[in-house]
């Protein structure tokens, strides 16, 4: 394989990576056979002026969903799960109001349940997370519509637990990070921490870029927790570039499973990004999303969380490979669209292209608004104008109090330093109040979005020592009801 990405390319990349205030970056392009490319450019930590490196260890967000869904396959060969009977046969407390709920349901996208991504992360266990599950709403009918959920992935890890007794930690490590020799890449928050080559997570709000804490995800591992390198994930893809197989030759996943990872299961209606756009995803399968590039057949999958983003890519036919890792939250698109597509066009049929500089920008750094594509307002517009004013505000020490609902546990209001807050997961926001007995709360963590939110107390007659949330788009407020 032939040079892609010379000076003169990488130089581009650089130049985008200082619009978009990306602190730093990896990617390689390889082959089936052996041959791989990689750079790594900027830093890990912008503070530190430490430098990324092939062995930096990066959140992989959403690819931890490949992970979970090849656990399950070997599960699946060893008879102790299946695909396509209710999951209620093999974990009986993990039930869902639609009872012919399977894992292939769960990890293609396409059981109809609401997103609920409020539930994650947090100190709860997967087990209490699974008993829960009964109470929670769709919002389009079973088996429809591709719909994205990353509580359902979290689940099908609790399933895998369930019936082996073990960690899913443990059986990630067992089945695949072993015999891969993926020796760096772990599945805890403490894991990436004592690495000592973790990339800092950055976000940018307006046009400041902001070093974030790490966002423990160990609730969340088989949705979006899993930690890897560049070395590391490029041995992942190219086992699936093999088909399961290890470059020993030994197969980990069966012909027919993995056949199952890799055939869509719901299709996908995806926009293009860019015109006369050369990649079409047409499908979903289990933890890869399936299309294809320059009428290629094409897998892959994106990943975001909180200061991070990644893409592994593969052409099955071709023998190639891409994987870009980034330790900044939002936009990945233009810049990783424009690694991959010229990386593709080179490595897989000989074409030098400019992608990079059709999805590059005009100006020195980008605007606040290439930045806003995370943030909503779940606040309707005359929110405030229907519940009194200001003046006769509901008393606020009366509101304070412990609240529960059966599927999203427990939220707590107290006062901090005369201001009524709200406890629920893993944060405390304050409550600003808007008229009456409404208030908003804002920034508000859901998986890659931060969200602005109407709280309303004792909205319904008849119902006093209740608060209604709206954690989620597709469905109305979430109640909870006072203890």
């Amino acid at each position: 394989m032939k040079t892609i990405f010379d000076e003169e390319k990488l130089s581009e990349i650089q130049s985008m990576m200082h619009y978009y205030r990306v602190p730093g970056l990896a990617f390689a392009v390889f082959t089936k056979d052996g041959e791989t490319e990689m750079h790594c450019l900027g830093d890990k930590n912008a503070e530190a002026g430490e430098k990324v490196n092939p062995s930096t260890r990066f959140c992989m967000a959403s690819i931890s969903k490949s992970f979970t869904s090849a656990v399950v396959a070997r599960l699946c060969d060893e008879g102790k799960l299946d695909l396509d009977r209710p999951i209620t046969d093999f974990v009986p407390e993990l039930q869902y109001q639609e009872k012919r709920m399977t894992l292939k349901d769960m990890m293609s996208h396409r059981s109809g349940l609401a997103n609920h991504d409020a539930l994650w992360p947090g100190v709860r266990k997967r087990g209490d997370l699974a008993g829960r599950m009964r109470y929670l709403d769709s919002n389009l009918p079973f088996r429809t519509q591709y719909q994205y959920n990353n509580t359902q992935f979290v689940m099908a890890g609790y399933a895998a637990e369930a019936v082996t007794g073990r960690s899913f930690e443990k059986l990630l490590k067992e089945f695949f990070l072993d015999p891969l020799e993926m020796t760096e890449t772990t599945a805890t928050e403490a894991g990436i921490k004592a690495s000592g080559n973790m990339a800092e997570p950055y976000r940018v709000f307006g046009t400041e870029r902001r070093r974030l804490p790490f966002w423990n995800m160990d609730l969340a591992v088989p949705a979006a927790g899993v930690n890897s390198s560049l070395n590391d994930m490029v041995k992942w893809v190219r086992f699936h570039m093999a088909g399961g197989v290890t470059p020993g030759g030994k197969r980990l996943i069966s012909e027919e499973m993995f056949r199952e990872m890799h055939t869509p299961h719901i299709q996908v209606e995806a926009e293009p990004v860019i015109s006369k756009d050369p990649l079409i995803i047409h499908g979903y399968g289990l933890g890869w999303r399936i299309g294809e590039y320059r009428g290629t057949p094409l897998q892959m999958h994106n990943g975001k969380i909180e200061g991070y983003s990644s893409s592994q890519v593969y052409l099955s036919e071709k023998g190639v490979g891409v994987v870009i890792l980034m330790n900044l939250h939002d936009p990945e698109l233009p810049l990783f669209r424009g690694i991959l597509y010229d990386a593709l066009d080179k490595a897989a049929f000989g074409m030098r292209s400019g992608w990079l500089s059709k999805f590059s920008k005009e100006g020195e750094l980008a605007e606040a608004s290439e930045y806003r594509e995370l943030f909503a307002d779940y606040t309707p517009e005359k929110f405030g104008e229907t519940a009194g004013t200001c003046e006769n505000q509901v008393r606020e020490e009366k509101l304070a109090g412990i609240y529960e609902n059966p599927g999203y546990g427990e939220v707590t209001v107290y006062e901090e330093e005369g201001r009524l807050m709200l406890h629920y997961r893993d944060q405390n926001l304050p409550l600003w109040p808007v008229s009456g007995n409404r208030f908003v709360m804002d920034g508000v963590k859901e998986d890659t979005w931060i969200l602005r939110v109407p709280v309303e107390f004792n909205s319904e007659e008849g119902k006093e020592g209740r608060v209604r949330i709206k954690y989620d788009a597709d469905l109305p407020p979430i109640p909870f009801e006072r203890k």
